[in-house]
């Protein structure tokens, strides 16, 4: 008994570790995509005009 809840246990620790991993990634790739969408319309602006 004692070794399932145990388990149980360390199942949510890891299971909170990777939403929470995934989460940061998850914010970490849309905060470089809103940073990098304006950077990519002005140099295809650029391309254009040049």
């Amino acid at each position: 008994m004692t070794l399932y809840s145990i388990a149980l246990i360390l199942t949510e620790l890891i299971n909170m570790l990777l939403l929470y991993v995934l989460y940061d990634t998850l914010h970490y790739y849309s905060l470089y995509i809103t940073s990098a969408k304006p950077k990519l319309i002005i140099t295809f602006v650029r391309k254009r005009v040049l």
